[in-house]
């Protein structure tokens, strides 16, 4: 089994190109109209660096591949310089687009830049994705979610930042979502929660969370990690293990992991929060009323919290 590689430099601008390293196609667009499926090993999709991709509202990856990725024909899109795999970053900006950009299955991202989008601007991360090396910023406007992943989700080695949004949904992950090696920057805007959680099943390892020492954005920022079971009646299942949560002086309020009941007929959680460092928040760690709870807290490292 084999992967199959096509190129595209944008910097090119035209419907042209063979999809080879020596005669990329030039426009994104086209490239992704012209790939047929490869069930031996499935399609990465190189993007060359260098030029940025604004995608027309109306785009998506779903409308303009020509087959549903699949478990047997996976698409990974990946940025290059001068070879496959070599370091080389794409750059998306997705011109203030609201919804579906990459709402289908099985599709990843590699080593690139993906900005600019309005409320729930990235959506659809959905079963069998991971997002590795990407850079998530820029997702400036009102609504409910800057990205909304689900479904077996992988964020490997990201960083988000500058996200302002009115509800602050920043990230909503839910039934396996996991974030790992993950950077989220605070500090240059954040809504009400850098990282929102419900329905089970999803895991933060190995993160830093920075917060600024003042509110910033349409809400400003109050919870790094916010499980809740929303309108859910399925238990809450996560591992949040080995983060730094690290709040750059006083705010007036602020929690680094809230655990929160919600209104769909059951509140329990059942969660391990284990060798977290947890530095300067008015709550460490804070536990909801009114919630069924079975965590497991060990060897977390507490320092100028008003409550650990």
């Amino acid at each position: 089994m084999a992967i199959q590689n096509v190129y595209i430099d944008e910097s090119i601008g035209t419907a042209t190109g063979s999809g080879t390293l020596a005669d990329p196609w030039g426009t994104f667009v086209h490239g992704l109209g012209q790939i047929s499926a490869n069930s031996s090993g499935g399609t990465r999709i190189n993007v060359r660096s260098g030029t940025s991709i604004v995608f027309n509202t109306s785009d998506s990856i779903g409308s303009l591949l020509t087959f549903s990725p699949s478990l047997e024909a996976p698409v990974i899109i990946q940025g290059y310089t001068s070879y496959s795999e070599d370091g080389g970053t794409f750059d998306f900006d997705m011109n203030q687009r609201t919804s579906g950009f990459c709402n289908v299955n099985n599709l990843s991202f590699m080593d690139g830049k993906i900005h600019n989008s309005a409320a729930n601007g990235i959506l659809g991360f959905n079963y069998n994705r991971a997002c590795v090396n990407i850079h998530f910023t820029n997702h400036t406007a009102t609504g409910t979610a800057g990205i909304y992943a689900h479904r077996g989700c992988a964020f490997i080695n990201c960083r988000f930042d500058n996200m302002d949004y009115l509800y602050g949904y920043i990230v909503f992950p839910l039934h396996g979502t996991r974030f790992d090696g993950c950077f989220f920057d605070g500090t240059t805007g954040f809504g009400n929660n850098m990282a929102y959680s419900g329905d089970g099943g999803s895991s933060f390892v190995n993160n830093i969370f920075l917060v600024p020492s003042e509110r910033t954005g349409s809400v400003g920022w109050s919870k790094c990690i916010y499980i809740s079971m929303g309108n859910s009646t399925t238990p809450v299942r996560c591992v949040i293990s080995n983060n730094t949560f690290f709040k750059q002086g006083k705010i007036t309020s602020g929690d680094a992991i809230t655990f929160q009941a919600g209104s769909g007929g059951s509140s329990e959680t059942a969660c391990v929060v284990t060798i977290n460092l947890i530095e300067g928040f008015t709550n460490g760690i804070n536990i909801g009323q009114n919630e069924d709870r079975l965590h497991v807290y060990a060897g977390n490292s507490f320092f100028d919290n008003t409550t650990d």
